[in-house]
């Protein structure tokens, strides 16, 4: 008997799947998500294959100035797919999950905005991945020099994710879950002298997008509505 649960499947429903969840990525950013499908039975289990809707964005943090960014500063619109198995029938009250997930962002209000960055030294500054309110100096090694590390955009996000569904009553169920995900993020850098203006952000022909993993943290309910009933 084969993992791969395609050659399992049963006589039973095709059903209508839709979603809406709410996620935490690492302590840093938030996403709220809607999704619509559907959901084939099997023999053992269920794989349901969606479409969702994403928007997102940073917690209320403060950045190196210690000024208040607020939520959703950096925030994003992304849209993408995934695939979803339960290990159970949707007939059961409880079943693990395994989802696999792609997105891309379709825009951001963000791109150009300041992201933080730490380092004692110009040349060894590094960028967190976190929204800023404001460029920042070369500190006393160079105080008449600024410089910023400016968000562009997520081309593509990838994620895994371990969940636990519950059934709370025919049809609808919770959903609770802990996976991994890597980010494709674009990121750019500009520096510039204090007497001189500061230079527009360069939101094209960016290098190669840097790779981000973070931990993910899930909280869903779905609903399942058979397009017509399975034969007796």
């Amino acid at each position: 008997m084969g993992f791969i649960p395609f050659i399992g499947l049963s006589q039973s429903t095709i059903s209508l799947e839709t979603k809406i969840s709410q996620s935490v990525h690492s302590k840093i950013y938030t996403e709220t998500e809607l999704g619509i499908g559907v959901n084939l039975a099997l023999k053992r289990g269920s794989i349901s294959f969606l479409m969702h809707y994403q928007y997102g964005g940073n917690w209320e943090t403060k950045d190196l100035n210690y000024q208040r960014v607020e939520m959703y500063a950096l925030d994003y619109h992304l849209l993408g797919g995934e695939i979803k198995y339960r290990i159970f029938n949707i007939s059961n009250f409880y079943s693990p999950t395994l989802c696999v997930s792609l997105s891309k962002e379709i825009t951001s209000s963000y791109r150009g905005g300041y992201l933080q960055s730490v380092g004692m030294y110009v040349d060894g500054r590094e960028y967190v991945f976190e929204p800023s309110n404001s460029s920042q100096t070369g500190g006393l090694t160079n105080p008449n020099k600024n410089l910023a590390y400016y968000y562009v955009s997520t081309p593509l996000i990838a994620s895994i994710m371990i969940g636990n569904e519950f059934k709370i009553m025919e049809g609808f169920y919770a959903n609770l879950g802990l996976g991994m995900s890597i980010r494709s993020i674009r990121v750019g850098y500009k520096e510039w002298h204090s007497s001189e203006p500061e230079p527009e952000p360069v939101l094209k022909s960016i290098s190669t997008p840097e790779k981000l993993m973070m931990f993910d943290l899930k909280l869903g309910l779905s609903y399942v509505l058979p397009f017509k009933k399975p034969k007796p």
